[in-house]
């Protein structure tokens, strides 16, 4: 059934579940194909995959995503086929030679046939800190990498239920800049690996 726009906020939220749901069948489907070779090349630079248990977009995360993104003429569908994250992987660096270890893997999942869809070029001066690599396997299916070290995992685990309340459209905008200092103090704490672009 498509999703179509229209039909009022219910039928809208309705709609965007569907495609949510049916987006992370996809993201199932491609999984298996991915997942070992990206836990390979990320443990041959020296790395840990971890957060696998979390590595689909849950249907309520994606269809709130879904709804947030969305524009008057868009319908759920398309909108969900922006979304490059509904598979995502994240690995754990060494603090020491952290961005070259990150390169490293990048070029190898590259010359294992991956498609590098979007680069980071370093890691922010306020805010958020780590690395969000965006890949497409041979088969077509996009996916993203978060290459941490141990602490910026740490306050990105911190910092979560700070940004569910940041994303949410009824949240007040003096709230927001509340929890955006928040979150900006607590990455504040995270030593930048030398060697690390800062942006």
């Amino acid at each position: 059934m498509t999703a179509a726009a229209g039909g009022g906020e219910e039928q809208w939220s309705a709609n965007a579940r569907a495609a949510a749901r049916n987006a992370i069948a996809l993201a199932k489907a491609a999984e298996p194909a991915v997942t070992p070779e990206v836990r390979d090349i990320v443990e041959a630079h020296g790395g840990t995959l971890t957060r696998l248990d979390t590595r689909f977009k849950s249907e309520e995360s994606l269809t709130d995503k879904i709804l947030r993104k969305r524009k008057p003429s868009d319908d759920a569908e398309s909108v969900v086929e922006t979304i490059e994250d509904v598979l995502r992987y994240t690995a754990v660096l060494p603090d020491e030679d952290h961005w070259a270890a990150g390169t490293l893997i990048c070029e190898a999942l590259t010359n294992a046939g991956y498609r590098h869809i979007l680069q980071c070029l370093g890691w922010q001066t306020v805010g958020y800190k780590g690395r969000n690599e965006r890949f497409e396997s041979p088969n077509g299916y996009r996916f993203e990498l978060q290459i941490h070290t141990a602490v910026s995992l740490h306050k990105c685990k911190v910092t979560h239920p700070l940004y569910r309340e940041l994303r949410r459209p009824d949240t007040p905008h003096e709230r927001k800049w509340e929890l955006r200092q928040l979150r900006d103090h607590e990455f504040a704490q995270v030593p930048i690996p030398p060697g690390t672009p800062v942006l």
